[in-house]
């Protein structure tokens, strides 16, 4: 990255009152739905006359946070309609040494020049405020010029990867060495949600009552089938991974048998199911028959936990159904109830997906007498656990509250409204697309890698 090139990131920060003429740097890291977000110092947000008085040019200036509570001098601010400015990274790391630079706006007349300067890593430095854990910093020391009265909030950039390792804080020796701030320490006070951060929470949104009853299974029996379903789009699969990714041990190391009943050739045609069944088992030709394919599994059942996941059971007729069911299931399910064999320790899960919401209606056996367990109910008839339904605004409410970032927590009963609108009033799968879309994150893109199941 040049000088050049960082110095668009840049914007002033000043006062919209006339008479105060404290000002500041500020740099682009985010742009999201039209708006920027600017990281700044919390102490040139205090000297410009404090949050309804920061300016940014003519646009209004939110500040979304501040370290100004835990006595971190860092602040976040957003700023509509400044579309065409670069945002920079937040994602660097440095060593005493190195050489690196930064830029800020400084006086000259009745203007402010801004200049890049180059700087030299020296010590890192902890910061200790208000019982906060230490916050880590780095003393600069600065090749040319001088650090001048404005450089508060610039960026201390790698000119190799054009990533932002810290913040200017403070100038020291006049201006010949200052201190600047490690950028994870805006972790504090405002959580930038990237793919990975999104994801684990989104996995704690809704679904309560069906994750509810399956840590409560999971916990008392090794061997248990359940039966998700619910309307199209309402996340069966989402919830299926969800299930396993959260509350099955880390210890369950079988290999998957996922099998998709929605392809052609297995529709209306139960044979075709048995010959793939039969086929994840290492069986050929004539052998693969539910008999056989029972006892297959119930050899790898006692040397490695076993995971079944039929996809799509909707495209079964209720038939097909049942024999899967009454063939395959129970059979097994028996089977290692009544083992001789002491002591396995390996869990044997089935997963029954219906992506239409129109299996629990069938005669095929199923339960959902889940208020009526004692302690010698057995789960061997697959659980249909209570149907999916649409997110509410109060899920949503809740859970932004805890796990969503301060850029849109901040005004959270008009996200909520625009999230519900969106989704046709919380279908789950346009739920979690319309808050991916808002955190500037691809749903499908994304998805590919989070359903693994």
């Amino acid at each position: 990255m040049t000088p050049e090139e960082l110095q668009q990131s840049l914007v002033l920060i000043s006062s919209s009152e006339q008479k105060n003429n404290d000002f500041g740097t500020g740099f682009v890291f985010r742009q999201n739905r039209g708006s920027v977000y600017i990281l700044t110092c919390a102490h040139v947000v205090r000297d410009v006359g404090g949050r309804d008085k920061v300016k940014i040019g003519d646009r209004p200036v939110t500040v979304v946070a501040t370290g100004d509570e835990n006595g971190l001098d860092l602040a976040v601010l957003r700023v509509d309609g400044l579309f065409e400015m670069p945002a920079l990274n937040l994602l660097g790391t440095g060593n005493q040494g190195s050489s690196f630079i930064t830029a800020g706006f400084q006086v000259l007349d009745d203007k402010h020049l801004i200049r890049s300067l180059r700087v030299t890593l020296g010590d890192r430095v902890g910061l200790q405020s208000r019982g906060l854990d230490r916050i880590q910093a780095w003393d600069l020391q600065i090749q040319d010029y001088a650090l001048k009265r404005g450089y508060s909030g610039s960026p201390v950039v790698d000119p190799d990867s054009g990533n932002v390792i810290a913040v200017v804080i403070q100038r020291q020796q006049d201006g010949k060495r200052g201190l600047a701030i490690c950028i994870k320490a805006l972790d504090r006070i405002c959580q930038i949600v990237d793919s990975d951060r999104l994801y684990h929470n989104l996995l704690k949104l809704g679904y309560r009552q069906q994750v509810r009853l399956f840590r409560k299974l999971i916990g008392k029996h090794s061997v248990a089938g359940f039966l998700i379903h619910g309307l199209p789009s309402y996340g069966q699969r989402w919830l299926l991974n969800r299930l396993l990714v959260q509350h099955v041990p880390d210890c369950f190391r079988g290999k998957p048998v996922k099998i998709n009943l929605a392809r052609k050739v297995r529709k209306n045609d139960v044979d075709a199911l048995w010959r793939e069944l039969g086929s994840w088992v290492g069986l050929r030709g004539k052998e693969r028959v539910p008999r056989a394919i029972v006892e297959r599994v119930y050899q790898w059942w006692q040397s490695q936990d076993i995971l079944l996941i039929f996809h799509d059971v909707d495209c079964l007729p209720p038939k097909g159904l049942e024999q899967l069911i009454q063939d395959f299931w129970l059979p097994l399910a028996t089977k290692v109830r009544d083992s001789q064999v002491e002591a396995i320790p390996y869990k044997l899960l089935m997963f029954l997906v219906d992506y239409q919401g129109i299996t629990a209606s069938w005669d095929v056996p199923l339960t959902d007498k889940i208020d009526k367990m004692d302690a010698s109910w057995q789960p061997y008839t697959p659980i249909e656990v209570p149907k999916l339904t649409k997110f509410s605004d109060s899920e949503l409410t809740d859970w932004m509250e805890d796990e969503m970032p301060a850029e849109l927590s901040e005004e959270m009963e008009r996200v909520v409204e625009e999230i519900i609108y969106n989704s046709d009033g919380g279908i789950p799968e346009l739920t979690l697309e319309e808050i991916c879309h808002l955190c500037d994150i691809d749903w499908y893109g994304e998805s590919e890698k989070w359903l693994k199941f």
